[in-house]
C-alpha cells in the first residue's frame, strides 16, 4: 500500500470512529473482520468498482466513444444538414444524436436556454447569446410557373414582383422576416396569397398559378 503500518492504524481507527463499531478483531498476528468489518469491505468493494466504473465512462466520453449530441434542425434545412450528419454517424458512430426539427427562432431559443448544444439558424441572430459558425450564403430563386414573364432570365430584380401574388412561408419561420425586411426595403409590401413551412406544398401551389415563391437554391 506504499504506507508505513502506524499509518494504517490511525486510517482504520479513524474509520472505526467514523462507523462507531471495530471493524477488525485483532488474534494475536491476525486480523479477523467483525460483522460491521465484512459489511465495510464488501461495500468498500462496490465503491471501488464504482469508481472504476465511473473513470471508465468519463473516459469514454473523452474519446468520444459514447455520449449524445441534441442537435435543432430547421424545417427547411434537412437537405442543408443531411450531409453533415451522415458524416458525423460514420466517425462518431458510438454518439446518440437527437435530432430536433424546429423552426429558426425556436431553435435559437432553445440554444440560449441551454436546450440545444447546435442548432441551425438562419441569420442574423442574438451574437451577444449565440457562436455563429457560417455554413452557406446562398441567393433566394425566384420560383414561377413556365411561361412566365421572366422565363430565360438569370437575374431579376426584387422590384418586379412589387404586384405579384407571393407563396409565402409559415410566420413562424425566420425566412419570412428575411424576405418581408428586404421587400419593404424595395419599397413594397408582398401581397401574400398563401403560407406553408414546407416548400414542396409551396411549390405545388406555385404550379397550381397561385402565386411565385422565393425559396434557396437547395428545395428548387
Amino acid at each position: 500500500m506504499f504506507v508505513t503500518q502506524p499509518t494504517i492504524s490511525r486510517m482504520v481507527k479513524s474509520l472505526e470512529d467514523e462507523i462507531g463499531s471495530p471493524l477488525l478483531l485483532r488474534d494475536g498476528r491476525q486480523m479477523i473482520l467483525t460483522d460491521a468489518g465484512r459489511i465495510v469491505y464488501q461495500r468498500g468493494q462496490d465503491v471501488l468498482a464504482a469508481h472504476a466504473q465511473l473513470e471508465a465512462e468519463l473516459n469514454d466520453l473523452d474519446t468520444l466513444d459514447r455520449g449524445e449530441l441534441t442537435i435543432g434542425i430547421p424545417p427547411m434545412g434537412g437537405s442543408l444538414f443531411t450531409p453533415a450528419i451522415a458524416a458525423f454517424r460514420q466517425r462518431y458512430p458510438k454518439i446518440e444524436l437527437k435530432l430536433f426539427e424546429q423552426d429558426s427562432r425556436a431553435i435559437e431559443t432553445a440554444l440560449i436556454n441551454g436546450e440545444l448544444e447546435l442548432g441551425g439558424v438562419l441569420q442574423p441572430v442574438d451574437p451577444e447569446n449565440i457562436d455563429v459558425l457560417p455554413i452557406t450564403r446562398q441567393l433566394l430563386w425566384l420560383v414561377a410557373r413556365i411561361g412566365s414573364p421572366w422565363d430565360k432570365l438569370r437575374n431579376v430584380s426584387l422590384q418586379q414582383f412589387a404586384n405579384e401574388p407571393f407563396v409565402f412561408y409559415g410566420e413562424s419561420l425566420a425566412l419570412n422576416d428575411v424576405v418581408l425586411n428586404v421587400c419593404r426595403m424595395a419599397g413594397f409590401t408582398p401581397t401574400i396569397v398563401g403560407r406553408s413551412g414546407h416548400w414542396e406544398f409551396m411549390a405545388a401551389l406555385v404550379l397550381a398559378g397561385v402565386g411565385i415563391a422565393l425559396l434557396p437554391p437547395p428545395y428548387c
